[in-house]
């Protein structure tokens, strides 16, 4: 069969087919979720990025990228796990995590706060200290985090033996938008659903956590207000 025909007949397969959506309580894995199945989620997202990763190939070799970017997704898989969130991938010098459940904001926005503080006091003196051009180009390894909390639906991508679960809604969306913003300078930038979660000692007039006013963030034609920070929490 031609491949435009076996392309076609695949498109015509899926659209004729509607999901079976049910609502999941936990974060589903890959083989959880069927080929014809959606999960309705309402959780908190976060991407986490390495800042400046393009800075870090300039100045150092491919083998010492390599290792930074090991260290550095290293640290902040071990943080998610930590605070109770859900891996569910990796690209390039991002990683995506999900959040249910009671105090998912609060959790989130922890593992946020001491990816920051770890980046800072435990990655950054190892890393200087073993490579030289790293403090040469006065690079920096720092997170740049976006977190959302919202409904999506969980669904399949790919073909069946190299496929991955999709999350597909505004939460997810936004996170990934958010984690891309560098102005403020803050490593952590929050929507408002997120930030109207949070409890203390993350938020309120005795926190030691300073949010910014909102800022609009505009995303499909429709203003999003997120708040932003430059804390960070010790291990």
């Amino acid at each position: 069969m031609p491949l435009a025909d076996d392309l076609s007949r695949a498109v015509a397969a899926i659209l004729a087919k509607p999901f079976s959506q049910r609502v999941g309580r936990v974060v589903p894995t890959t083989h959880d979720v069927g080929f014809g199945e959606a999960v309705k989620v309402k959780a908190t997202f976060l991407y986490a990025d390495l800042k400046d990763s393009s800075g870090l190939v300039k100045a150092c070799q491919a083998a010492t990228v390599g290792k930074v970017l090991r260290v550095y997704l290293d640290a902040a898989a071990r943080l998610v796990k930590r605070n109770g969130g859900e891996i569910r991938s990796f690209d390039g010098d991002r990683i995506m995590a999900i959040y249910i459940g009671p105090g998912a904001a609060n959790r989130s926005v922890q593992t946020a706060l001491q990816l920051k503080w770890a980046c800072e006091n435990l990655l950054q003196p190892q890393l200087e200290k073993r490579f030289v051009a790293i403090p040469k180009a006065k690079w920096k390894v720092q997170p740049a985090t976006g977190i959302a909390t919202g409904e999506a639906l969980m669904v399949r991508g790919g073909v069946r033996r190299h496929s991955d679960l999709v999350s597909v809604g505004l939460a997810p969306n936004l996170a990934a938008k958010l984690s891309d913003i560098r102005s403020p300078a803050a490593h952590l930038k929050i929507d408002g659903p997120t930030h109207y979660l949070l409890t203390p000692p993350l938020s309120g007039e005795r926190s030691a956590i300073r949010w910014t006013r909102p800022r609009p963030m505009a995303m499909a034609g429709v203003q999003h207000p997120y708040y932003a920070t430059t804390a960070m929490q010790a291990l």
